[in-house]
């Protein structure tokens, strides 16, 4: 009898040891956020709703500056505190909103990801996160305010979705790797790309589609007379085609892809694709690219 007891004891002890305990992601307005957190063994900030069964949206949080000279920054995040030990930042399935200044100063988490039910990204949420490199936005993003992703030095391109209904200023300043962007059709549907979304930034090219070409070339003129775009930014087209793009011949995946390596190399079987990739007319052979 008592070597079971000991067993059960034992047991008991193990899964205790072996189980993490979620921590709430903060208030709002006083009250606990129906979101939870946790940070893995290898890094990964995770965050989730605590209902899987229900939404949660993420606390807007705050920020103070430990030294006007230095620039030094501590977030109310409840995970600030460990942002050492933060490589990367996952955002799961059933999470609205990326709080403002949420993962401001991870400075070594190099990719985020956030699921497509995220709709909103917060004010400063990325800023000085100096290693992001990989980011995947929400397929259903509307809105991302203004600083987001300022000073996010090792960032050399992002993918904007087609659902991207508004941007805050200078969204851009991110004195970063990145020297082109494509704009998806929907900004310029809705005309709420502000003029300094690239003000400061070393973008020099902006990839429009070509039923947006006139809307683009409006958009650089106005940013340009603002004094908040490059006076050498300048434009290139694609065409969407299907469920992907085409740009200088090659198939792209994703918005975010176009003009990079990242093309698909697809056979071109039909004579309509063949004149499109060629820019020609009575191309009969079956091309390849």
């Amino acid at each position: 009898m008592k070597k079971i007891f000991v067993k059960i004891v034992f047991l008991g002890l193990l899964i205790s040891f072996n189980t993490k305990a979620w921590q709430n992601c903060g208030q709002i307005s006083g009250v606990d956020s129906n979101c939870e957190y946790d940070i893995t063994d290898d890094g990964t900030l995770i965050i989730r709703p605590i209902d899987t069964n229900a939404d949660a949206i993420m606390p807007n949080y705050y920020y103070q500056s430990s030294s006007a000279t230095n620039a030094t920054y501590q977030t109310t995040a409840p995970w600030y505190a460990q942002r050492e030990n933060i490589t990367s930042i996952k955002i799961e399935n059933g999470i609205q909103n990326v709080g403002r200044y949420a993962f401001m100063e991870l400075r070594w988490a190099t990719s985020a990801f956030m699921a497509d039910s995220v709709t909103s990204i917060g004010k400063d949420a990325f800023t000085l996160a100096r290693a992001l490199s990989d980011v995947t936005l929400s397929k259903n993003l509307t809105d991302i305010s203004g600083w987001a992703f300022q000073e996010t030095h090792s960032l050399q391109h992002i993918d904007l979705p087609e659902s991207l209904q508004e941007t805050g200023g200078s969204l851009f300043l991110m004195q970063n790797a990145m020297t082109s962007l494509t704009i998806p059709d929907s900004l310029f549907n809705t005309e709420k790309l502000s003029l300094s979304a690239l003000k400061g930034s070393a973008i020099t090219t902006l990839y429009c589609s070509k039923e947006k070409e006139q809307a683009c070339a409006d958009y650089i003129a106005r940013a340009k007379n603002a004094g908040s775009a490059p006076q050498a930014l300048s434009y290139e087209l694609y065409e969407k085609w299907g469920t992907g793009y085409l740009y200088k011949g090659k198939f792209y995946d994703k918005l975010g892809d176009i003009g990079t390596p990242n093309h698909i190399k697809k056979r071109i079987y039909t004579i309509d694709e063949a004149n499109q990739v060629a820019g020609k007319t009575n191309i009969f052979s079956i091309r390849y690219r």
